[in-house]
């Protein structure tokens, strides 16, 4: 898996073997995913507590301890390694020039690297339904899309030469993320919906998620168990299905009901998941859906413009620090808010299986114009 940094230094992965899968715990390495390690430690059995969660993922033992060695004996290449140079080279811009506090938030929110940030501030994301906000996911990648979209549709570059640059970003992005469920999810959906632009298709966003899901589950078996494969599919596929197809619609009645729906259908997952539901969460991802866009891009054009010109970073850096901390005013005063939800009893999860074949029965299929 992509490692986790540790805030002591090191990382936390999973390792797959010939015949075994372990989790290390690593003090002071951090490969790349992809790489060849050799790992020196003694396995101890799986935690009591979080048993059944291991065994889900395939994981047999773990590996900790200062006595743990790591070695790297083949490095990875191509886009992983890419993204890896991508991350830690924004993780140390981050830490250098931005408040410990403020940076918490860009690595959480622009790389999935969540490390730095405090137990209630993930207590505040999950009460306040904004968890995928501070998360590499689908919205962070199509915000990074619409933006290279807008600036290279202004430049005399092919329509097929554009796309092909702007994925190609797209897919180094989300090797930078550790191919989280959602960046994966959006960047098949998006290769999808771009082939059928340019071969003259209509795309159809049913196909795009369940073709995402598919291919991720046939590299990642095990991801099925894992909460994030779970919610994004859920809510790529909820969207898919319930989202608004009136032409000419506002952006912000269309981001309404796009958040209502992604509410509505995360409600019987998120329950199960993480045994609560969210009553705020529609305006806190409104508010926040807005604020990220300039948090996002504002953090990444400033990381790039570092190589260039230092007042140049400087100056994006301020609308993208105040973005950064109006998210956290967002998620703190919606998470710790009193009515911010209720807690719920743990239930089956074949639940679920009833509750959204339920809701099936109230979707429309799109007739098809016949040509």
């Amino acid at each position: 898996s992509a490692p986790t940094p540790r805030a002591a230094g090191g990382s936390v992965f999973l390792a797959d073997g010939s015949d075994v899968r372990l989790e290390v715990t690593s003090p002071d390495v951090a490969p790349v995913l992809g790489d060849e390690v050799s790992v020196m430690g003694q396995v101890r059995p799986l935690p009591q507590e979080r048993e059944r969660t291991y065994l889900a993922r395939g994981v047999s033992g773990v590996v900790s301890g200062s006595s743990t060695v790591v070695t790297v004996v083949r490095h990875s290449t191509g886009v992983a390694a890419w993204g890896a140079a991508w991350r830690e080279s924004f993780i140390d811009y981050s830490r250098r020039r931005l408040s410990p506090s403020d940076s918490a938030v860009a690595t959480a929110l622009a790389f999935d690297v969540r490390t730095d940030l405090s137990p209630e501030a993930r207590t505040a994301l999950e009460q306040s339904g904004t968890v995928h906000i501070l998360a590499a996911s689908g919205l962070h990648l199509l915000a990074l899309a619409w933006f290279l979209e807008l600036l290279l549709s202004r430049l005399p570059i092919p329509l097929l030469v554009r796309r092909t640059f702007i994925l190609g970003l797209l897919i180094v992005y989300s090797a930078a993320s550790g191919f989280h469920p959602g960046t994966f999810r959006a960047l098949v959906t998006t290769a999808l919906r771009d082939g059928a632009v340019v071969i003259g298709r209509e795309y159809d966003a049913l196909s795009g998620v369940s073709a995402a899901g598919v291919m991720y589950l046939l590299w990642r078996p095990n991801m099925v168990y894992d909460a994030g494969f779970q919610l994004s599919m859920v809510l790529g596929a909820g969207i898919a299905l319930f989202r608004s197809r009136s032409v000419g619609v506002a952006p912000f009645p269309r981001l309404l009901r796009g958040s209502v729906v992604a509410w509505f259908v995360s409600i019987p997952i998120v329950a199960h998941l993480f045994g609560i539901v969210s009553l705020v969460s529609i305006p806190a991802n409104l508010m926040a859906a807005a604020l990220l866009p300039i948090c996002l891009l504002g953090l990444l054009a400033s990381h790039a413009a570092s190589f260039v010109s230092v007042p140049a970073s400087d100056v994006l850096l301020v609308p993208a620090t105040l973005a950064a901390h109006g998210l956290e005013v967002v998620v703190s005063g919606f998470g710790t808010f009193r009515w911010w939800g209720f807690a719920l009893p743990a239930f089956s999860g074949y639940w679920l299986a009833a509750i959204y074949g339920a809701a099936l029965a109230l979707w429309r299929p799109k007739a098809r114009p016949v040509t």
